[in-house]
């Protein structure tokens, strides 16, 4: 097994009338040569403007991510998550019912199965097929 490690990112996103930006980071809990254990969090800005529409709002998620090795080619993924949005927007209509400054919360999974070609020492493709499913409830 291999000492805890961790890292950080940053990201941003540019188009014509919408923008993000945000923290990333992951810290790796366990890692031996068959199973790796990560947790992760995500904080994020967004903006959004249009001639009919505008709004923001900030985005924070944790999860935990898995990765098994069967063995030197085929691996699993899964991850569980969950999040929730803080909107500036004033009026929602949604489900039926006006909600007034509303905020969200998220749940989210993923399973994946690949197999693992190694191009060369330090690049290697990964075609995968997997599932997913998410869940937002508006508050």
């Amino acid at each position: 097994m291999d000492i805890a490690d961790a890292g950080l990112k940053t990201k941003f996103i540019l188009s014509d009338n919408f923008y993000a930006y945000g923290l990333m980071g992951r810290v790796k809990l366990w890692n031996s040569d068959s199973f790796d254990l990560n947790v992760g969090f995500d904080v994020t800005r967004m903006e959004y403007l249009s001639d009919l529409d505008e709004f923001a709002a900030m985005i924070y998620s944790l999860d935990f991510m898995m990765r098994y090795f069967v063995n030197e080619n085929i691996f699993i993924n899964s991850k569980l998550g969950a999040g929730y949005v803080q909107t500036d927007i004033d009026k929602v209509y949604y489900m039926g019912k006006l909600s007034e400054r509303p905020d969200s919360i998220y749940g989210f999974m993923t399973f994946d199965v690949a197999y693992k070609y190694d191009v060369n020492k330090s690049i290697y493709v990964a075609p995968f097929v997997g599932v997913m499913a998410d869940l937002m409830r508006i508050e």
